[in-house]
């Protein structure tokens, strides 16, 4: 069987619910400990079609919550 992008990494961050649930069921349930909502107690809002301030706001939460996964 052929391994998914999924089984390679180490570790799979999805910035929403509905994305880690999608990969959940792609990854199946060996990938459950290494996908991961990016930020644990909320999901990271989308910005496509919101003015540019929804585009910076966005970056700064992803920014923000860098820190838990870079040394």
């Amino acid at each position: 069987m052929d391994k998914t992008p999924i089984d390679w990494a180490d570790l799979v961050l999805a910035m929403d619910r509905s994305v880690l649930a999608k990969l959940h069921t792609i990854g199946g349930a060996e990938s459950t400990a290494k996908v991961q909502l990016y930020l644990e107690d909320q999901d990271v809002p989308d910005p496509m079609g919101k003015p540019a301030a929804g585009f910076a706001a966005c970056a700064a939460i992803i920014e923000a919550g860098s820190a838990r996964y870079l040394p």
